[in-house]
């Protein structure tokens, strides 16, 4: 008999893995009692259309921004509605809970104020480390984990239902130490609610973003408000910062879309007129980003090095 003997080199050997990506996108669909569920009212309900978009990308994991389904948000809402476009995926999730997760707009919360949709539909994916609790006995929502050279962070930013948001509530002082002890060389955070929204605000977040700047986050990255935007990097106090934070915000998962406020002078590129996903991927030491929409243009894309 001939003996076949192949010599392989290194890299043919040991094939280096393509650097891991993540799609995102939040507020996403509509309770399937809308009468335009289906999606022929090209102005809301394009859920499918995103998830479509989501799956085509082939990204390594989705990243569903919070308000997973509007509506009551009840377990029956996620199998009807997220259920049969996101959730049908065949893709690993890591999801963030937004207000409309918990049935209510933001700012509305109460303490009392639970998630049975969300925490029944995803489980332990989204439990917290050693088990903290909110102040009902539910899951906080927030969690961290890597991929690739990077460390990933989401928070609950559902500040009075999480059981509040700064630095010596349960979930700031979880965030703080997970940061300390996670001090990989790029990081990524995501969170439902922003810190910024054109010229606008939300003061309640402050925290989490003075605590990502000053242990050089590299992104942050929300839904909640109903268009795309992308940042320059700030520091901690909201000024102009080479080494800043970077803020993308992608609330063009489907449900609807909102007029835009005026950019401030801070933003890069804004788009309120389309349904779309941004897919980031994660390089060692640098950073993908291109936001595409559901008929197939990309209109921002670039690369930046972490901080």
């Amino acid at each position: 008999p001939k003996l076949l003997v192949l010599f392989l080199s290194p890299a043919a050997a040991n094939p280096t893995p393509s650097d891991p990506s993540l799609v995102v996108a939040g507020d996403i669909a509509c309770p399937a009692s809308d009468p335009n569920f289906s999606g022929v009212d090209p102005s809301s309900c394009q859920s499918r259309a995103t998830a479509q978009l989501a799956a085509s990308l082939s990204p390594t994991a989705i990243a569903p921004l919070g308000d997973l389904v509007y509506g009551d948000a009840s377990v029956s809402d996620y199998a009807t509605s997220y259920g049969v476009s996101w959730g049908a995926l065949a893709i690993p999730v890591r999801p963030v809970i937004g207000n409309h997760d918990y049935g209510l707009s933001h700012g509305a919360i109460v303490p009392t104020s639970t998630a049975p949709g969300y925490f029944g539909y995803f489980g332990a994916s989204v439990a917290n480390p050693g088990g903290a609790v909110t102040p009902n006995g539910q899951p906080g929502g927030w969690y961290s984990y890597d991929l690739g050279t990077w460390h990933v962070v989401v928070l609950n930013t559902e500040c009075p239902a999480a059981g509040g948001c700064g630095s010596t509530s349960v979930q700031g002082r979880w965030f703080a130490r997970d940061l300390a002890t996670h001090p990989a060389s790029c990081t990524l955070v995501f969170g439902h609610v922003p810190r910024w929204y054109g010229t606008g605000n939300y003061p309640d977040q402050q925290y989490f973003w003075q605590r990502a700047a000053s242990s050089r986050v590299d992104l942050l990255v929300s839904g909640h408000d109903h268009f795309y935007e992308r940042y320059a990097p700030r520091n901690g106090s909201g000024s102009a910062s080479s080494t800043g934070v970077r803020q993308f915000l992608v609330g063009t998962g489907g449900v609807n879309l909102e007029e835009a406020p005026s950019p401030s002078p801070f933003s890069q590129f804004q788009d309120a007129t389309h349904f779309g996903v941004m897919k980031l991927t994660l390089h060692s030491g640098s950073y993908d980003w291109r936001y595409t929409t559901i008929a197939g243009q990309t209109l921002d894309s670039g690369t930046a090095s972490c901080v």
